[in-house]
């Protein structure tokens, strides 16, 4: 993050938070002044934006009017980002960030600079301010527990071909480069992802069109997306989002921890609300799988679980042992009561049980990685892995 930035965004959130005295707890909602918009604080280094999917349209703040000035929302992306949050939730046990605009875009358009997005309008100002605070709160949470993130801004278009448009601010003519062109350039520079194209083993082609890339994980899943390898550029005429202003302000082209990707959605994903919620599933899952790929191998893993507990303190001299065990395993202490928790290599909470002492019985455990996480009656947490292993 360029010292600028930095200076900027710790004073901003750090003024934020002593004049609202507000910490935020994983899984928790915020609201802003008036509820125009919310925050859905999370633990994963992921972060989604919905600038466009509010209906609230109060009469104090009049509608914005400007040449160029864009007032048609995005439909059912609300619904959409927050069944993408609970699909992620469900699979891992832990929570995205996710911030909401309540506002009808006629009124107010987070994903625009101040001026165009609130057109002077105090209240509509203040709404863009909260938003954007909720957002760098988000990322600076995402650094801080993790040293990286991705925020994920969520939109809906209106386009004749059906398919997602996955923007990393690179432009459709930039896009119909040959993969020799577009590596051997100065594009990924200029794009949201630039800090994971500097650290990664994998050409900026092959990030964003390559088998592993966002494109490619959401093709496979029966969603046809641009770039990936199977679409790997919009053609000449095709119309093709690259991304607007929250790609740009918390993408990475300065040299930023956290990188920023656009999905558009088609109507096709988003109207039907069964075929939303099968997307819905399918985008949390492959953003995990993103992430695990390109960012970090073991997500979610045992610091992603203990985070749950909202980083409470972890119960000292915690071990397991036998492990790799089979039938049962025995705990390096006795603890007072207290609640022991196991959860699958994907961190999806599998087993349940209140305990005194210092024995388990294992619940008839497939081989393979497992997280045990205890909790006593103090609230202090802590969590092991466990190796099951039977012949």
């Amino acid at each position: 993050m360029t010292y600028q930035k930095s200076i900027f965004l710790l004073f901003y959130i750090f003024s934020h938070l002593f004049c609202s005295g507000q910490i935020y707890e994983p899984g928790t909602t915020y609201s802003g002044t008036n509820d125009y918009v919310r925050y859905q604080a999370g633990n994963l280094p992921l972060i989604i934006s919905v600038p466009h999917g509010g209906a609230q349209k109060p009469a104090s703040i009049p509608d914005r009017s400007c040449s160029g000035c864009v007032v048609i929302n995005d439909s059912y992306t609300m619904e959409l980002g927050i069944a993408v949050k609970e699909a992620i939730y469900d699979l891992t046990g832990c929570y995205a960030h996710l911030v909401i605009n309540d506002l009808h875009r006629s009124k107010m358009d987070a994903n625009r600079d101040i001026v165009e997005a609130a057109r002077g309008n105090e209240e509509a100002e203040k709404a863009w301010k909260e938003y954007h605070a909720f957002l760098d709160s988000a990322n600076l949470a995402a650094i801080r527990e993790w040293d990286r993130g991705l925020v994920i801004d969520l939109h809906g278009h209106g386009h004749d071909i059906q398919r997602l448009e996955i923007g990393y601010r690179i432009s459709s003519s930039e896009l119909r480069m040959t993969d020799s062109e577009l590596d051997n350039s100065d594009i990924s520079d200029e794009s949201s992802i630039r800090t994971l194209v500097d650290s990664s083993s994998l050409s900026l082609s092959e990030i964003i069109r390559g088998n592993s890339s966002l494109g490619d994980l959401l093709h496979v899943r029966g969603f046809d997306a641009v770039p990936s390898s199977y679409i790997p550029d919009p053609a000449s005429g095709e119309p093709y989002f690259q991304g607007g202003y929250i790609t740009d302000r918390y993408g990475s082209k300065s040299g930023d921890e956290t990188d920023a990707i656009q999905i558009e959605c088609n109507r096709d994903v988003r109207f039907d609300q069964t075929e939303r919620n099968r997307f819905a599933d399918t985008l949390g899952v492959q953003l995990i799988n993103f992430l695990q790929i390109h960012y970090f191998a073991d997500l979610p893993n045992s610091y992603c679980i203990s985070t749950n507990a909202n980083h409470t303190e972890k119960v000292e001299e915690f071990r397991i042992h036998p492990n790799p065990s089979c039938y049962q395993i025995k705990l390096s202490r006795n603890f007072l009561s207290g609640e022991i928790q196991i959860f699958n290599s994907i961190g999806k909470k599998i087993y349940t049980r209140t305990i005194a002492g210092d024995l388990l019985n294992l619940p008839g455990l497939n081989n393979g990685l497992y997280f045990v996480r205890f909790q006593d009656l103090k609230g202090r947490v802590a969590v092991e892995k466990l190796i099951v292993q039977c012949q």
